[in-house]
């Protein structure tokens, strides 16, 4: 977890650092996984949760880095 708030309209906003397989190369070998970096998943992601609509949504959205070309 990077950072957490309550925005202007009552939204719970959680940034945090995310990857689709654990990032750390050496867990990786331990695993038997053979993942390169780019293709980890890695991003910086907010997720949103709206409690006042009666939800229970969470929505992601990539904050960063900033998309690079392969």
């Amino acid at each position: 977890m990077m950072n957490a708030f309550e925005d202007a309209d009552g939204r719970i906003q959680l940034d945090q650092c995310l990857s689709n397989v654990n990032a750390f190369p050496f867990i990786q070998r331990a695993s038997g996984l053979h993942v390169a970096p780019g293709d980890t998943g890695a991003r910086l992601a907010r997720w949103t949760i709206n409690l006042r609509d009666g939800s229970d949504c969470v929505t992601e959205t990539v904050i960063g880095p900033p998309e690079t070309s392969r």
